[in-house]
């Protein structure tokens, strides 16, 4: 699991808002950070659960036949469960 943008700057806003609340003598802004860090925790948490149902799948596709000291084409086909758009990066190692 990885903080996105939106989350870094929830629990930064989670943070100011514990600090506002320490000086300040307002009770109206007493209980803020915990509902903001409550509703980063969650969002975490739902984040998390919906990623868990991801599965990643790989197929390599060759063309036959496939010789020894020879080139090849080969096609990669990556594919997931998810809805949304997934990034992958892939950085071959072979010669």
């Amino acid at each position: 699991m990885h903080l996105t943008g939106r989350a870094l700057l929830l629990a930064l806003f989670g943070a100011v808002t514990f600090v506002a609340a320490q000086w300040s003598k307002d009770p109206d802004i007493d209980g803020l950070w915990r509902v903001v860090l409550l509703t980063l925790t969650a969002g975490l948490v739902l984040e998390a659960w919906a990623q868990r149902r991801v599965r990643l799948t790989a197929r390599i596709m060759a063309t036959p036949p496939l010789e020894l000291g020879r080139g090849a084409a080969l096609r990669l086909r990556i594919g997931h469960g998810a809805r949304r758009e997934q990034r992958i990066e892939w950085a071959p190692v072979a010669p």
